[in-house]
């Protein structure tokens, strides 16, 4: 399978309404979102995940966590306000897990933006062997990206 890591001409419309949609149940500020295009299928893929967080300080420091969040679909699935512009999705599917993409629980959504095949993937929890992407600093209680890796301690600095 040819697959290229990429953004199609759209991607900002479908990332825009992946981040309005996605409601955070707690501190956090990311959500992953990756796209690559198979010229096999001629389809666009787009993954979108929670992010692993890494606890700095305290007494969980170093534990690798990440944020419960709800994920409104309606934007995607029924015309209305807020609808994303060009994107017809024609199937929709949940999958408890996928033996193929090695992902947990997710929501599949299949259709067409701007007339180019989609398959949107919403994971329901991190990519598998994913690193940190950001830091709970419970020391100044903040949130921050992560900057370096602090390999004497094991954890994010």
């Amino acid at each position: 399978m040819a697959v290229k890591e990429k953004f199609p001409p759209w991607f900002h419309r479908i990332r825009l309404a992946l981040e309005a949609g996605w409601q955070h149940h707690g501190i956090c500020e990311h959500i992953s979102i990756t796209s690559t295009f198979d010229d096999n299928s001629t389809e666009w893929q787009l993954v979108a995940a929670p992010v692993l967080q890494e606890i700095f300080g305290g007494a969980d420091d170093g534990r690798k966590v990440w944020t419960p969040f709800v994920f409104d679909a309606t934007d995607f699935v029924v015309p209305g306000l807020f609808t994303v512009p060009g994107l017809k999705i024609e199937k929709l599917a949940v999958l408890t897990s996928c033996t193929e993409c090695q992902h947990g629980p997710t929501l599949v959504l299949h259709g067409k933006c701007d007339g180019e095949k989609l398959s949107l993937h919403i994971l329901l929890e991190p990519v598998v062997d994913s690193e940190p992407i950001e830091v709970i600093d419970t020391i100044r209680h903040v949130i921050r990206e992560r900057t370096r890796t602090d390999e004497s301690k094991g954890h994010l600095g």
